[in-house]
């Protein structure tokens, strides 16, 4: 802390112009360099003093290229060179009527300093701040050895469905983005691609429940921003680990990063096997005019196979200001997926009347190629006056073919299909974003984005009829979407006393086009719409430890291309969803007031929040339409209304002693949704909150404990309700060799309880069902670590750590 204050102090030393130069002084100039690494030492101290009186003549913090400039008048001097564990170097010269270049100017580290050097603070595992939660997922030991969508199952507020759908405070419109832009990691699919993202890549996940202006409006619940591991460090370092499990699970991955000169080049890889089980089971009765059924149903599937992640990528720091990288991802996964239904078809008096046991084998392939360009410029007069430029192509692509073998006791009902759904998105992304500070408090930020994006889908079933493949051309189709999205935007934030501000205006222009072509049906919709999209954020600072904010945005939901296409899934021919091409977006105002403090040894946030939405979009089941499908569900989405939905918003961070930290959160909603859809009403009243706790020991031997206990109250729906669940999971760690290595032993799901149980019914059904994805699972972690090293550091107060690090 003393250096600290030193450094500190002397920038602002000699940040104060000096009045007496005269135009006589001459430049001064060299660099500072690591005499072993040849590496350049920014943030060093270089001062100038008088030789014959010591006095402090001029002074500077050395820039990221190691360089200095300074000012003086002929005489004789010292330079002073200091760096924080380095050896203090000192230089004498002289000036007479012409600039000196000092050179190359090498410091030695100093072991004995070194070895006293401790240091202070580590990233905890939740930091607020009022306009975003930030979660050091990387901190969480029972985050080892999980997928994305595993790690943010995990989040407070934040729910994943039996589908991998994310929701944000029970509202399933989530804008996820990869290091702060949208990425094919995130895939057209987002909830098979975040399955495929390992978890070891990922450093932390930001919530953003109510964005400003500055980020792009879908997004109705709010963003989750995940992002990825990324060094800057000096020389040759990385991390190697190996994680192996059961269920089946096996998962090399390995990270280096490598700084030289002006070039930092980083680089990770992983390979991950799975496999894993899961069943569900559904008891549904169907009420019709003149008689009564019911069907039981049971499921079991075995999923998984390989996938692979590689991201490579470099950092040229074109000088002090100017900063060019460019980065390109792969990702390939090769799955098998089985999956065996069995129906038990009951008449009115009970008894049974058919069973049918139906085989599905499926063959998914997929694959992500991306690059990205992004350019960034610093100017000299303020570090936060900015100029960013990003430029990103992806290409994904995904293909799912299947077997299915159907054999019923039913007359007519055995059948032999294939189905092949070829999937493809080429998207192209251009941003432009400028910051400019023009006070102590003030700023102004702009921004342009164009977005371009065409997914086309080729859905193919085909029947084997006396030996030959014939097409089902009810159910099959070529379905093509294009987007282009302009979007500009405008941001000014200032301070006046203990109150921050901000006001934001977000304007983007939507060119929405699906094309659909099948042997019934061909058809075009367009649809074009302009949305102005205002933000607000007001911050009053109590004292530095408390603040209270208020803020607003407005954000959008547009229909996606699955949303949008009539036809989206045949692999439970009971219960079939289809989109809808008539959707319109769906607009919520969201208003959020929010109390953060910190304290020494913890904090806590509180916040409510409501938001309005206006065409809701809903997905509404009804038996089939058709009176040949006994037994079978037609889903389709609809825009209802109206929802209003409000609650309130509980996060605890505490450390007990030095070795006992916990922290927890509540969550409570309440949604009241309004409208109609086919001539009837549904209105509906959802309260649901969820709760979770998380706490870690830090034992003798180097040993870390941790234990997670996650609990989801009930939910209303338009149609039922989804029943409560809680889970609890464990990891411990040991570290060895000096810090360099780590092994971790974890359960996830140690309970077995992660089971999504749901009771749903309307005037032509009642149904109950449960389903649980996969089982609970072991898992054993091994990580090394070159040219890094894990410590158990003492902690910094948690004022610095949850500090207000918000937009203003």
């Amino acid at each position: 802390m003393k250096a600290l204050f030193l450094a500190v102090f002397t920038t602002i030393l000699f940040s104060i112009p000096n009045w007496s130069i005269a135009a006589t002084e001459y430049q001064v100039r060299g660099k500072i360099i690591d005499a072993s690494s040849k590496e350049p030492l920014a943030y060093a101290t270089a001062s100038i003093h008088d030789k014959t009186t010591n006095e402090l003549v001029d002074g500077q913090i050395t820039q990221e290229s190691g360089t200095f400039q300074l000012q003086v008048k002929p005489g004789s001097y010292y330079l002073e060179v200091k760096f924080i564990s380095y050896e203090t170097k000192n230089i004498n010269f002289i000036v007479s009527n012409s600039d000196i270049n000092l050179g190359d100017i090498m410091l030695t580290v100093d072991s004995q300093e070194l070895e006293e050097v401790v240091v202070q603070g580590r990233k905890e595992q939740v930091e607020f701040s009022l306009d975003k939660k930030t979660f050091n997922v990387n901190e969480n030991i029972s985050n080892i050895g999980k997928n994305a969508s595993d790690i943010l199952d995990n989040l407070p507020s934040v729910q994943v469905d039996v589908e991998g759908n994310v929701s944000l405070r029970g509202n399933d419109n989530v804008n996820i983005l990869i290091n702060g832009k949208p990425s094919g990691m995130a895939g057209m699919s987002s909830q098979d691609a975040l399955r495929m993202l390992q978890g070891n890549m990922i450093e932390r996940v930001e919530v953003i429940t109510n964005p400003s202006a500055r980020y792009d409006a879908e997004g109705t619940g709010g963003i989750i921003n995940i992002v990825l591991k990324e060094d800057a460090q000096k020389g040759l370092n990385g991390t190697f680990g190996l994680d192996a499990g059961y269920p089946d699970l096996i998962r090399p991955n390995a990270s280096i990063n490598y700084r030289s000169g002006k070039f930092n080049f980083f680089a990770g890889a992983g390979l991950s096997y799975r496999r894993y089980n899961g069943y569900g089971e559904s008891y549904t009765t169907y009420y019709e005019t003149d008689t009564t059924y019911a069907t039981d149903s049971r499921r079991d599937h075995d999923r998984g196979g390989i996938s692979q992640n590689y991201r490579v990528g470099a950092d040229y720091f074109i000088n002090d200001n100017n900063k060019l990288t460019l980065t390109g991802i792969y990702n390939v996964g090769d799955e098998t997926n089985n999956t065996t239904l069995i129906y038990h078809d009951f008449d009115v008096y009970d008894s049974l009347r058919y069973i049918t046991n139906r085989d599905d084998t499926e063959q998914e392939d997929e694959s992500l190629i991306e690059t990205s360009l992004n350019y960034e410029k610093t100017f000299s007069d303020h570090e936060d006056h900015k100029l960013t430029a990003y430029l990103q192509y992806r290409d994904n692509s995904e293909l799912e073919q299947s077997d299915i073998d159907q054999v019923s006791t039913k007359p007519d009902s055995d059948v032999i299909q294939k189905v092949r759904n070829d999937e493809g998105e080429k998207t192209q992304l251009a941003q432009v974003d400028y910051i400019h500070p023009f006070s102590e408090t003030g700023k102004f930020e702009l921004g342009i984005r164009t977005s371009l994006r065409n997914i086309r889908n080729d859905y193919l079933i085909e029947s084997l009829e006396n030996e030959i493949w014939v097409r089902e051309d009810s159910l099959s189709n070529d379905f093509e979407y294009q987007e282009n999205i302009y979007a500009a935007y405008a941001i000014y934030g200032n301070k006046f006393g203990k109150i921050s501000y901000q006001l934001g205006l977000r304007v983007e222009a939507t060119n929405i086009e699906t094309t659909l072509e099948s042997e019934i049906l061909d058809d075009t919709n367009t649809k074009k719409y302009v949305n102005y999209f205002p933000s607000g954020h007001f911050t009053y600072e109590m004292n530095e430890n408390q603040n209270v904010q208020l803020s607003y945005s407005r954000r959008l939901r547009r229909p996606s291309f699955r949303n949008l296409n009539p036809i989206s899934g045949f692999s439970d021919y009971r219960n079939l969803r289809f989109g809808n091409p008539d959707l319109n977006p769906e607009l919520t105002d969201s208003y959020e007031l929010g109390y953060l403090h910190n304290w020494e040894t913890g904090s806590f946030y509180g916040g409510i929040y409501y938001n309005h939405t206006t065409d809701e979009i809903d997905r509404l089941t009804f038996p089939s339409p058709n009176p040949d499908d006994d037994g079978v569900m037609h889903s389709k989405l609809y825009n209802l209304a109206t929802e209003d939905a409000y609650g309130f918003e509980i996060n605890v961070s505490q450390d007990f002693t030095d070795w006992w930290t916990m922290n927890g959160d509540f969550n409570f909603f309440r949604r009241i949704t309004a409208g109609e859809a086919r001539g009837e009403s549904f209105d509906a009243d959802a309260r649901s909150y969820s709760a979770r706790v998380n706490t870690k020991f830090d034992l003798p031997q180097d040993i870390d404990f941790q234990a997670n206990l996650n609990y989801r109250g009930p939910q209303n729906t338009t149609q039922g309700k989804r029943l409560a669940f809680y889970t609890v999971d464990l990891g411990a760690t040991r570290d060895f060799f000096d810090g360099k290595a780590t092994l971790t032993a974890s359960v996830q799901d140690l309970f077995n309880t992660r089971k999504y149980r749901n009771e749903s019914a309307d005037t032509g059904f009642e149904s109950s069902s449960v389903f649980q994805w996969r089982s609970r699972q072991f898992i054993l972690s091994f990580t090394y670590r070159l040219n890094q090293k894990k410590s158990r550091e003492d902690k910094q107060d948690n004022s610095q750590n949850n500090n207000n690090d918000g937009e203003l």
